[in-house]
C-alpha cells in the first residue's frame, strides 16, 4: 500500500495535469490481490493494467482540459463584459470571482505550487509541520528530500504517564528560562535509542494514539491493552513486542499485571506461530564446501562471486544487509585469520562498526578465491559483492536471491541467505564454541535471539565424542 501511495504521488506531482485514473487502477489492484487470497481467480499482470490506466487517464485528462478552456473562456467574457459596462454585476464579488474562476481553469500548469519547483527553505518548512508518518512517505521519494527530511529533528513529546507528568511539573517549576532543557528532557528517551528504533517507535505510537482516539478510549494502560489485543489478530509476535516496547518508551513503564498479559499474550502469538513454521532447511560445511568445488572447477566470474558470498556468510554468519555493506577496505587477511568488518551490523547501536573473525588456510580454496575475486574487480567497486561488471554494489534482495539459487543448485530447495546464518552457527556450536564466542562472531544482541537458531548437539552438553563416531545430523535435528 505504501508503495503504491508513493508512487501515485510521483505521478501526480509530475503531471501537468492530475488524475485519479491511476489511483484507481492501483486500487483495483490491491483488490485484486487479496481475492486472489480467498478465490482461485487470476488476477492481471501489472503492465495490462497500467496500459488501461494510461488510456483511461488520457480520456479523463481530455475532458479536464476541455472543461478548463470552457471556464476559462466564460470567465473572461463576463470579465470583458462587465468592463464594458454591457453586464453589470449582481455582486461586487461578481469580477473577483470571475477572475479566480479564469485563473483555476488556466489549461496552463501552475508552477508555483509544484513541489518539485519549490527552494529548499520552503520546503523544510513544510516538512516542519509533517507528521512522522508524512516524513517518511515523503522521504521515500527521491534523494533529495530524503536528505531534507533527515536534516530536520523529530519532536517526540507525546509521551503520556508518569514520565509526562513529571516533565509537565518540571515545566512549571523550572518557568521559560529553561524551556530548552525541558524539550531536551522529552526527547532523551528515544534519542537513547538509535535512529531507526526511535522512528519505528514513534510511529507505533502515533497508531496507537490514533486507535485510542477513535474509539473514544482513556489515554491509559487499560486502552494500550485493548489495542494490543485488537493488533493481535493481525501481526505476529515480533511486531506486538514492538509495539509494547515503544509503549514503555514513551511511558514510565507497565504495571506488574499489565506486563503479565502482555508478556503471556506475545508467548501465546508465538506458539501459534509454531504450529505454523515451516521445516528449517540446514546448511553445513560440507554443502559450503560443494558450492566451492564448484567454482574451483569453473573458470568464471559469477561462479567466484557466489562461492566468496557463500564462504563469508556460513563463516562470519552474516546477514543479507550486513554482506551488501562489505567493502574490500574492510576485507583482512593476516596471520591465518581473516577479518570482516561489518559497518552495520545490529548489535552495533553506535554505528562504529563490529570484526568478525575465522580461521583460513594460506593457499586454501577460501584464500584462493577471494585473491581472483579481488583481481577480477579490479578495484572498480569499492564494496567486495559487486555486479559482474563491477559498476555497483550488490543489493540485500540480489544476495538473497543469488544465495537460493546456488543452494538450490547443490539440492537445497527452499533455502535461503540467512541458512547460511543458522548453519554457521550450528556449526561452531557442534566443533565445541560457547555460546558467547558464536554471539560474539554472528553479532547478536542477546544470547535469547542465538538460542532460536541452535539445535541440540552432545559437544553442548558435555558429551565427548569418541574419535571416529560421528553423530548423525539428522538426528540432531529432530
Amino acid at each position: 500500500m505504501s508503495s503504491y501511495q508513493v508512487l501515485v504521488a510521483r505521478v501526480d506531482c509530475f503531471s501537468e495535469t492530475p488524475v485519479s485514473t491511476y489511483g484507481k487502477f492501483l486500487r483495483q489492484q490491491v483488490e485484486g490481490i487479496m481475492e486472489c487470497f480467498t478465490s482461485e481467480t487470476v488476477r492481471k499482470k501489472n503492465i495490462d493494467d497500467m496500459k488501461e490506466a494510461e488510456e483511461a487517464a488520457l480520456e479523463v485528462k481530455e475532458k479536464a482540459i476541455k472543461k478548463k478552456k470552457k471556464a476559462s473562456g466564460t470567465a473572461k467574457r463576463l470579465a470583458e463584459e462587465i468592463a464594458a459596462g454591457q453586464l453589470k454585476p449582481r455582486m461586487s464579488s461578481d469580477i473577483n470571482n470571475s477572475t479566480k474562476l479564469s485563473e483555476k481553469a488556466s489549461a496552463d500548469p501552475i508552477y508555483d505550487t509544484n513541489w518539485c519547483d519549490m527552494p529548499d527553505d520552503i520546503k523544510l518548512e513544510c516538512i516542519g509541520k509533517l507528521k512522522l508518518s508524512e516524513r517518511l512517505s515523503l522521504r521515500c521519494t527521491a534523494k533529495a528530500e530524503r536528505s531534507l527530511v533527515d536534516s530536520q529533528k523529530i519532536e517526540f513529546t507525546e509521551g503520556q504517564g508518569a514520565k509526562r507528568q513529571f516533565v509537565e511539573e518540571l515545566k512549571q517549576k523550572a518557568g521559560e528560562e529553561f524551556g530548552h532543557h525541558i524539550e531536551k528532557l522529552k526527547m532523551i528517551p528515544f534519542e537513547a535509542k538509535a535512529k531507526s528504533t526511535a522512528a519505528a517507535y514513534k510511529a507505533e505510537n502515533d497508531k496507537r494514539n490514533a486507535w485510542i482516539s477513535e474509539k473514544k478510549l482513556p489515554v491509559d494502560e487499560s486502552s494500550f491493552l485493548l489495542y494490543l489485543l485488537d493488533r493481535a489478530k493481525q501481526i505476529g509476535s515480533s511486531a506486538l513486542a514492538k509495539i509494547s516496547a515503544a509503549y514503555q518508551t514513551a511511558n514510565e513503564g507497565i504495571s506488574a499485571i499489565g506486563a503479565s498479559f502482555v508478556s503471556d499474550l506475545i508467548k501465546s502469538k508465538r506458539r501459534e506461530e509454531s504450529l505454523l513454521k515451516k521445516t528449517v532447511v540446514e546448511v553445513t560445511v560440507e554443502d559450503v564446501q560443494k558450492i566451492t568445488m564448484l567454482a574451483m572447477k569453473e573458470d568464471s566470474p559469477e561462479k567466484d562471486r557466489d562461492a566468496l558470498l557463500a564462504i563469508l556468510s556460513f563463516n562470519v554468519m552474516l546477514r543479507a544487509s550486513e554482506a551488501a555493506e562489505i567493502k574490500w577496505a574492510g576485507v583482512k587477511q593476516k596471520d591465518g585469520m581473516i577479518e570482516v568488518h561489518v559497518e552495520k551490523a545490529k548489535n552495533d547501536q553506535l554505528r562504529l562498526g563490529r570484526s568478525s573473525f575465522f580461521n583460513y588456510e594460506p593457499g586454501s580454496d577460501a584464500d584462493i578465491l577471494m585473491c581472483r575475486w579481488r583481481l577480477r574487480t579490479k578495484g572498480k567497486c569499492p564494496y567486495v559483492f559487486s555486479h559482474l561488471n563491477s559498476s555497483k554494489k550488490l543489493s540485500k534482495g540480489a544476495i538473497s536471491t543469488l544465495s537460493t539459487k546456488m543452494l538450490a543448485a547443490i539440492g537445497k530447495p527452499g533455502a535461503t541467505h540467512h541458512c547460511f546464518r543458522r548453519g554457521g552457527a550450528n556449526h561452531m556450536r557442534r566443533i565445541g564454541h560457547s555460546m558467547e564466542e558464536i554471539q560474539c562472531r554472528g553479532r547478536w544482541r542477546s544470547a535469547a535471539g542465538l538460542k532460536v537458531y541452535l539445535t541440540d548437539v552432545p559437544t553442548a552438553q558435555g558429551c565427548l565424542q569418541l574419535k571416529g563416531a560421528e553423530f548423525d545430523d539428522e538426528d540432531d535435528d529432530d
